[in-house]
């Protein structure tokens, strides 16, 4: 299940070993322009595996999207996300949000946005210190086939709890080095460059974080990530891929480098 830019809800493709789930999903499009897709998860299996206790996780979760795109270039989104952890039920939350997304020329320049606002509170038997809210901005151009993108995300917390997103897949947010797939109970302010295209048939990526806390004077530290791939063929792909992590007031500095072969068929 794949739902958006899977910041909710994700298969974690990064992995070799993806995230799945035991479920029941309608997709509807009897509406014009418009998309219904409803869900049922009983169980997770997570990117760790079968051998694994934390191999997969019951769950007794309905999942809401509606996705309209009847105006030109734009995609408006609502959603309900309502996850009940059967064994651990103090972590289940309830996340309504709406997203907009779309292109506009600026000047005759190709240009893009997201903005993207959310709000988490306690469910069906979480703790009730549950209770925070969500803000995604990003705006950007293509200019000489080379797109440009800045942004900030942030994920409130109030020094007792950070918003969560357990179903997603964090490996695309928040830095490479995956040093904040659980956001900190002082919550998460990443503010980010982004620049990407393509040369000689290789596509490179780079991207600069600043991670701050949401709540009190905490800074976090930066992050730089890179990646470069290149298709050999129909079906073959390989690259290079790099993040590196330079702490302030968390964690400590580190570099993580993968080399990467796929093959499609």
């Amino acid at each position: 299940i794949k739902l958006d830019d899977d910041r909710w809800i994700g298969n974690v493709g990064w992995r070799q070993n993806e995230q799945t789930f035991d479920a029941v999903r309608v997709d509807n499009r009897s509406l014009r322009d418009t998309v219904v897709s409803v869900a049922y998860i009983d169980t997770v299996r997570r990117i760790f595996g079968p051998d694994s206790p934390a191999g997969k996780t019951a769950m007794s979760s309905p999942l809401l999207n509606v996705k309209y795109t009847g105006l030109d270039d734009l995609s408006i989104t609502a959603y309900g996300y309502f996850l009940d952890f059967d064994d651990q039920p103090a972590r289940s939350n309830r996340t309504l949000g709406l997203r907009v997304s779309g292109k506009r020329d600026i000047a005759g320049v190709p240009g893009h946005f997201l903005f993207e606002l959310a709000e988490q509170s306690d469910y069906e038997g979480g703790a009730s210190t549950i209770d925070a809210g969500y803000l995604h901005v990003r705006g950007g151009v293509t200019f000489a086939a080379t797109k440009f993108t800045i942004g900030q995300e942030r994920l409130q917390g109030d020094g007792t709890y950070g918003f969560q997103t357990p179903l997603a897949t964090g490996h695309a947010f928040n830095g490479w080095f995956d040093r904040f797939l659980t956001t900190p109970a002082s919550g998460l302010l990443d503010t980010y460059l982004e620049v990407a295209g393509t040369v000689r048939g290789i596509k490179l990526k780079a991207l600069y974080h600043h991670f701050a806390a949401d709540e009190g004077s905490l800074d976090y530290g930066s992050e730089i990530n890179v990646s470069a791939t290149r298709g050999f063929g129909d079906k073959l792909s390989a690259g290079l891929k790099v993040a590196a992590y330079a702490a302030d007031d968390l964690g400590v500095d580190g570099t993580k480098v993968w080399l990467f072969a796929q093959y499609q068929f």
